[in-house]
């Protein structure tokens, strides 16, 4: 039997709500809990990189990512949904939008 193990980036999410990513020191992963506490199950172990969607508040999401104690709503990419350690994750950057080019002015005749 052989392994291989993919490494590099995981693409970016789709722009279609509030993501989180698994911070890159979980290196063995993060679990994804069935309740918003630690001694609840294990539904799913996210590796690290990898994309949340938040299902609650963007707002009051964002207040608690990185904060210990707290914990997030989510679903992952296999549509498995549960909750995560706040503190585990962190929101990605997003790009700049590329700025729109200026039409060109006509010559006059």
């Amino acid at each position: 039997v052989v392994w291989y193990e993919a490494i590099g980036a995981p693409p970016p999410p789709p722009d279609d709500g509030m993501y989180v990513q698994v911070s890159l020191d979980a290196t063995a992963g993060l679990r994804l809990h069935s309740q918003p506490v630690l001694n609840s199950p294990t539904l799913a172990i996210e590796p690290s990189g990898a994309y949340l969607l938040v299902l609650e508040d963007p707002a009051s999401a964002r207040k608690k990512v990185g904060i210990e104690g707290q914990w997030l709503h989510v679903r992952d990419s296999q549509g498995i949904e549960g909750y995560v350690a706040a503190w585990y994750v962190f929101v990605p950057a997003q790009p700049e939008p590329e700025p729109e080019p200026e039409p060109e002015p006509e010559p006059e005749p």
